[in-house]
């Protein structure tokens, strides 16, 4: 008698389960609203975009430029130049923001994708 109880229990919890899963699945998740942007909005993004890439530009071209300055007296042999006269922990301090500086290069590389214009 108490082993057909505790069947009847368990039985019962395994259905309340299944038909609560089973309802879940019916549940619809709400649409999402689409979004059709106007001439000018689209435009006004293109322009943003410009803007961005114009700015990001001009500083990529200004650490090139700032890293050329740093090695090109290293490289001629000037024994008066950074790598030479810096002690350990300036080196290190110098190595650790370049490495930064790179990491951020690396990670603008692999989240910008390149998107082909669509010209007609």
């Amino acid at each position: 008698m108490n082993k057909m109880k505790v069947s009847r229990c368990l039985l019962t919890f395994f259905l309340v389960c299944v038909s609560s899963k089973a309802e879940n699945e019916f549940i619809e998740s709400p649409k999402k609203k689409k979004f059709y942007p106007s001439c000018q909005q689209y435009g006004e993004l293109l322009w943003e975009v410009i803007d961005l890439t114009n700015r990001l530009s001009q500083r990529l071209i200004e650490l090139q430029k700032g890293a050329i300055a740093e090695i090109t007296p290293y490289l001629e042999g000037d024994k008066n130049c950074f790598l030479h006269q810096a002690t350990k922990q300036q080196r290190a301090s110098a190595y650790a923001n370049h490495q930064k500086q790179r990491d951020a290069l690396q990670s603008m590389l692999h989240v910008c994708p390149v998107v082909v214009p669509r010209i007609k």
